[in-house]
């Protein structure tokens, strides 16, 4: 089942993020397909929004984390999705 635009502002409020935007990629807009092959349909941009980042980026450094956007930019986000 595809996620939902709930499930996504869920799972980015848990990271302390908040969707900023999204859209429709397009094949000339570069964006690779998931690792099961499967095309983006929409993406959905992220950002800091206030307090609640640094709350969840204290936590993750506190407790010796790393965070995945150093790595991919959407690691856990990718698994969240192609798991709906």
């Amino acid at each position: 089942m595809p996620a939902t635009l709930a499930d996504i502002n869920e799972a980015l409020q848990k990271a302390g993020l908040t969707p900023r935007g999204a859209f429709h990629p397009k094949p000339e807009d570069g964006v690779p397909d998931f690792a099961s092959c499967r095309p983006v349909m929409t993406l959905v941009l992220a950002g800091n929004a206030g307090p609640t980042m640094w709350a969840a980026f204290s936590a993750a450094a506190s407790i010796g984390l790393e965070l995945e956007s150093r790595h991919t930019g959407y690691g856990g986000f990718q698994q969240f999705l192609e798991t709906r």
